[in-house]
C-alpha cells in the first residue's frame, strides 16, 4: 500500500487538472491519472501533461498493461508510473497461446518450428531489454537519451510482438467486424494498431534516433 504525504487528487476527467492547479496556487501536489483517462484522450493526453509539469506537481500515471504508453510516459520524464504486476505473465502467455490456437501445438509445443524460433528470438530479446532497463533503474540518474533508448527500442519490440501474433492468426489478424471473428480476434486486431501510436506518441521513433545519435553517438547533427 502506497501513502502519500502530499496531497493527491485521482483524475478521470484530465480538464480538472488545470482547474485544480489554480486552486492549489503553488501548493506540492500529486496528480493520479487513471488508465481511464489516459486511455480517453489518447496520445493527445501526453503533450498535454507535459505542459504541466512544474516543480511543485508530480504525476502519477496509471498505464495498466499497456506497455507503450509507459514508455511514451518515460520519455515525458513522468517521475512514477504505476504499472500493473501482470504485464510480464500477459505478455509471455498470450503469444504462445495465440500461436497454439491458430498454428497448432505437437506435445505441448508449437508446431511451426520457424514460427517458434522467431518467438524464442524475440523472449531473448525482451529478457534483456527487462534486464537493461532494471539496471538503468538501480543505476539512477536522468532521463534524456537513456529514455529515447527505451521509448525506441521499447516501442519498436512491442510493435514486433504485436505482428508475430497477428501473423499466427492469418486473415483473423485483420479481423475488425463480422461474426465469423472472435472477440479476441478483433480485440488483437485493434492492440495492433494500437502499437503504432505508440511509436508516434511522446516522440517518434525518427525524433528518438536523433535524439541518440547526438547525445549518446556524438555525431554531428
Amino acid at each position: 500500500m502506497k501513502i502519500y504525504v502530499t496531497p493527491t487528487l485521482k483524475i478521470y476527467n484530465f480538464n480538472k487538472i488545470k482547474e485544480f492547479t489554480n486552486n492549489f496556487g503553488g501548493t506540492k501536489i500529486n496528480f493520479f491519472i487513471t488508465k481511464q483517462c489516459l486511455y480517453l484522450y489518447g496520445p493527445q493526453i501526453l503533450s498535454d501533461i507535459e505542459e504541466i509539469l512544474e516543480e511543485n506537481i508530480n504525476i502519477i500515471a496509471e498505464v495498466g498493461e499497456n506497455i507503450g504508453l509507459f514508455l511514451s510516459l518515460i520519455n515525458l520524464k513522468i517521475k512514477y508510473i504505476s504499472i500493473s504486476v501482470k504485464l510480464d505473465p500477459i505478455f509471455k502467455k498470450k503469444l504462445v497461446s495465440i500461436a497454439k490456437k491458430h498454428i497448432g501445438e505437437e506435445d505441448g509445443k508449437i508446431s511451426n518450428g520457424f514460427y517458434r524460433s522467431q518467438i524464442a528470438s524475440h523472449k531473448i530479446k525482451e529478457h534483456a531489454f527487462g534486464l537493461t532497463f532494471k539496471r538503468a533503474k538501480d543505476e539512477g540518474g536522468k532521463a534524456s537519451a537513456t529514455a529515447s533508448m527505451f521509448k525506441l527500442y521499447g516501442t519498436e519490440h512491442n510493435k514486433k510482438r504485436h505482428e508475430l501474433m497477428i501473423a499466427a492468426t492469418g486473415i483473423n489478424g485483420v479481423a475488425w467486424d463480422g461474426d465469423e471473428f472472435d472477440k479476441e480476434d478483433k480485440n488483437l486486431t485493434r492492440a495492433w494498431l494500437r502499437t503504432k501510436g505508440n511509436s508516434i506518441e511522446g516522440g517518434t521513433s525518427e525524433v528518438q534516433l536523433n535524439v541518440i545519435s547526438k547525445r549518446v553517438l556524438g555525431l554531428p547533427s
